[in-house]
């Protein structure tokens, strides 16, 4: 989920109470800016608690930050590895970054690694020279065995049509493609390799479905005919896949009616659908469930949106939270 504040970023750390039945809650710690920043989003956090994601001026582009671990002071990964760079969007276990920067001697932006020490350009693709002529890249997730996901053009001009990739290693995989779409895109990847997006465009036309790929040498399968292979179609159509646990746990979103609903999928053998539903009655809630990530606890997180409103909220425990009521005085 990601957050834009004014003036300071808070990080939401969960603690669940020792008790017959677990109580959820939450206490906030304020990160600073860059100096000169008015504004910070916060993309991803690591199991050690430190952040990455970027701040910005009242007036101007975000350069990418982090906020060590046990620490709320903004570092400028820019200053670090002396070059511009836009937001960070994920860090892992062992504190590996990944970010967008300016490729030596170009004037695009390209997914980038930074292992603490080195930076790493992802690359691109292309048609004209191999893998330096579409537009950039774009890297939206990374585990911690280093593998990171995300999309790339491959066009030097168009910038509707891209193609998700993974990264390990020094290679740069194209995910392809599946039912006559021409774009596709990674949202995320788990431990043991599998990774999940979305297909459109093309024979597929403007509206999307999700996908997964059970690795990085494998075909991308609709979630759709994965459910109905399971006895348990979904005749809206699963159009988003946004999350993916350890287990393959999987957060994606349906549509109807113009409508997003936020699922919960479990992985064969025992596939379930669970539809997390809304919080309140007021119908100017009840506009769109955007999904989040979900992790190995099956807890979830989302955004719902509504006509003057948004409310976050928490799946935990088989019950939808409005994280607002779950902060501590």
């Amino acid at each position: 989920m990601r957050c834009h504040l004014p003036l300071s970023a808070s990080l939401i750390s969960l603690a669940l109470c020792a008790t017959a039945q677990a109580q959820i809650t939450y206490t906030i710690e304020e990160l600073s800016l860059l100096p000169g920043s008015a504004e910070a989003q916060v993309n991803a956090v690591n199991a050690s608690g430190a952040a990455v994601g970027g701040t910005k001026p009242a007036s101007g582009s975000y350069s990418s930050a982090l906020w060590p671990a046990a620490s709320g002071t903004a570092t400028s990964l820019a200053t670090t590895i002396g070059r511009p760079t836009t937001v960070a969007n994920a860090i892992n276990g062992s504190g590996h970054i990944v970010l967008q920067a300016l490729a030596n001697g170009a004037t695009d932006l390209t997914a980038h690694l930074w292992n603490g020490s080195t930076l790493t350009n992802l690359g691109k693709f292309g048609t004209g020279v191999p893998g330096f002529s579409g537009l950039g890249s774009i890297a939206t997730a990374m585990n911690d065995s280093g593998q990171v996901v995300g999309r790339a053009w491959n066009s030097p001009t168009d910038t509707g049509t891209y193609r998700a990739f993974s990264w390990q290693g020094g290679v740069l995989t194209d995910l392809g493609l599946a039912g006559g779409c021409d774009t596709s895109e990674a949202y995320d990847v788990n431990s043991t390799g599998q990774i999940i997006g979305r297909v459109v465009g093309g024979a597929c036309g403007a509206v999307s479905s999700a996908v997964v790929w059970a690795s990085a040498a494998s075909a991308a399968v609709t979630i759709d005919s994965l459910l109905t292979t399971a006895g348990i179609p979904r005749p809206i159509g699963v159009r988003f896949a946004t999350g993916i646990s350890d287990s393959g746990a999987l957060r994606v979103q349906e549509t109807a009616n113009s409508r997003g609903r936020c699922l919960i999928i479990t992985p064969p053998p025992g596939v379930t659908v669970t539809e997390l539903g809304w919080i309140g009655t007021d119908a100017q809630f009840l506009t769109n469930c955007s999904p989040g990530k979900i992790n190995n606890l099956g807890e979830a997180v989302a955004t719902q949106a509504g006509a003057s409103d948004d409310l976050d909220l928490l799946w935990s425990g088989g019950t939808l939270h409005e994280l607002n009521t779950l902060l501590d005085a």
